[in-house]
């Protein structure tokens, strides 16, 4: 079939942009017996940015122009990040067995503050032209703990068999306030209930693990499954309107790899996996978000 319609866009834009990052990371492994080990592992990383972009767009549909767009944006942001780590590990007399727990957080913050400048026209529709000078302060904050212990024990001189249990709690939380150019004050002070929104996002999450590992002289096998149960909570506010959303997810997965070694110069590998995710925060929120006046996102 034919399009009914062509469209094209004629697009130029010029910027420039800025970074300064910082960061720090040591580690340190503690000895309390031969066969007792901790492993500790903080970092911090911290990012400071700025950028300015100019652009401009025409699109025409069947040669006729449909819209144009003009911008101006800056952007100053600042990120930061801290990521501790704790790992400890015991082992045993017998040849294989094991136990080991984790412990590791990220605790960070990302800020930024856009101002945007632009206009849009539309040439072929009754839609009103879209004429913005906004000042938008968005503010994530992600918390997450996450930890795990396990368990091995060798069944035979080349196979063995673990166990694991997975906890993770994280909480995410997206801020953005959009305010626009009051004349008469020369500030950005009218706030935009359209375009600002708050969302807070939950999830608990624990993962229940069993693997199993055979190494011979010629054959390698690995495998792996788990079931995922997650427990999510959302809290969000858009254009004034609250959505308070809560759902329950158990989600498989499993993957596996099996080598088998024919001479010093053929092999085989098969490798076969499966992995499901959750939905996000924004897929389960019915809301439209025109924070681009030529997209809405929904």
């Amino acid at each position: 079939f034919l399009p009914e319609f062509t469209l094209k866009t004629n697009s130029e834009s010029n910027g420039e942009n800025e970074n300064r990052q910082y960061s720090f990371d040591t580690s340190a492994t503690i000895k309390i017996d031969s066969l007792t080990s901790i492993y500790f592992s903080p970092s911090f990383s911290k990012t400071e940015s700025f950028n300015f972009s100019n652009s401009k767009s025409a699109t025409l549909r069947n040669d006729l122009l449909l819209n144009e767009n003009d911008a101006y944006t800056s952007t100053d942001s600042e990120n930061n990040s801290f990521n501790p780590n704790i790992y400890v590990n015991r082992r045993f007399k017998k040849k294989g067995r094991s136990v080991y727990a984790n412990l590791n957080s990220t605790i960070s913050e990302a800020k930024r503050d856009q101002v945007n400048r632009s206009r849009t026209v539309f040439y072929q529709s009754t839609d009103p032209n879209d004429i913005r000078n906004q000042l938008a302060k968005t503010k994530n904050q992600i918390n997450s703990y996450r930890f795990s212990a396990g368990y091995t024990e060798p069944i035979s001189d080349s196979a063995n068999v673990s166990l694991s249990l997975n906890y993770e709690n994280k909480s995410d939380s997206n801020l953005r306030d959009v305010s626009d150019f009051d004349e008469n004050t020369g500030r950005y002070s009218i706030f935009n209930l359209g375009l600002s929104n708050l969302m807070n996002q939950k999830i608990d999450e624990i993962s229940p693990e069993l693997s199993f590992e055979i190494n011979k002289t010629k054959l390698n096998i690995w495998a792996n499954a788990a079931l995922e149960l997650s427990d999510m909570k959302i809290n969000s506010v858009f254009n004034n309107q609250h959505y308070d959303l809560q759902r329950d997810f158990a989600l498989p997965r499993y993957s596996m790899n099996l080598q088998y070694q024919f001479s010093q110069n053929k092999r085989l590998s098969v490798y076969n996996s499966a992995q499901y995710t959750i939905p996000t925060a924004a897929q389960l929120t019915p809301y439209v978000d025109f924070v681009n006046p030529l997209l809405a996102y929904q």
